[in-house]
């Protein structure tokens, strides 16, 4: 299982189970070997994703039970690294 936190403060986030913008989850089995999932809600029906945020620490932790999903945040550069 993958997981993952980040940093964002509340406003950075659509709600709290929408995938933040800066936010990528890339799937490597798929065309030219990565598939870039953006505004996905993380209800299962798309993807197995999870996503769980913490009000108090204003951070969201995403998990997937696929082991080859990884997931990207955009840096200050705009380059997406691994979280």
């Amino acid at each position: 299982m993958k997981s993952a936190k980040t940093g964002y403060a509340v406003d950075d986030l659509f709600e709290e189970f929408y995938i933040p913008k800066a936010v990528k989850a890339i799937a490597p089995d798929a065309i030219n070997g990565l598939r870039f999932l953006n505004s996905v809600y993380f209800d299962g029906s798309e993807e197995e994703f999870n996503a769980v945020f913490d009000s108090e620490t204003k951070k969201q932790q995403f998990t997937s039970t696929n082991p080859n999903l990884v997931f990207f945040v955009r840096n200050t550069n705009g380059e997406y690294v691994p979280l």
